[in-house]
């Protein structure tokens, strides 16, 4: 399985730190950006395998993000859902899901 690249955006200190926390040892991956509400918008994340967005500002401020060919995960904004990657995809916020749903997001990008 290889590296998933991973930009953040949107998401509170602690739910990126509990992200963070639950993927450690789990897939290899790196967190090559964290954007936060008010940042520079358009920003190229060109090497984004998944961007995950979440928490109460979904909805509002998101920057835009040029990340051509990432997968998006979106955490609603009460914290109970991932909507993604697919159109339809959606299942209970756990830390087992959300490795899962990367998971096969990596597996799928495996040649």
């Amino acid at each position: 399985m290889r590296e998933l690249h991973i930009a953040l955006v949107q998401l509170s200190p602690l739910l990126a730190d509990l992200i963070h926390q639950s993927l450690v040892g789990t897939i290899p991956y790196q967190i090559d950006a964290v954007i936060e509400k008010g940042a520079e918008p358009a920003r190229s994340l060109s090497r984004i395998d998944v961007v995950i967005i979440g928490g109460s500002q979904v909805d509002t401020g998101v920057p835009a993000i040029n990340a051509k060919n990432a997968q998006v995960l979106s955490i609603s904004p009460d914290l109970t859902q991932i909507d993604g990657p697919g159109s339809g995809d959606r299942t209970a916020f756990t830390t087992a899901n959300l490795v899962a749903a990367l998971r096969r997001i990596a597996d799928d990008l495996d040649p």
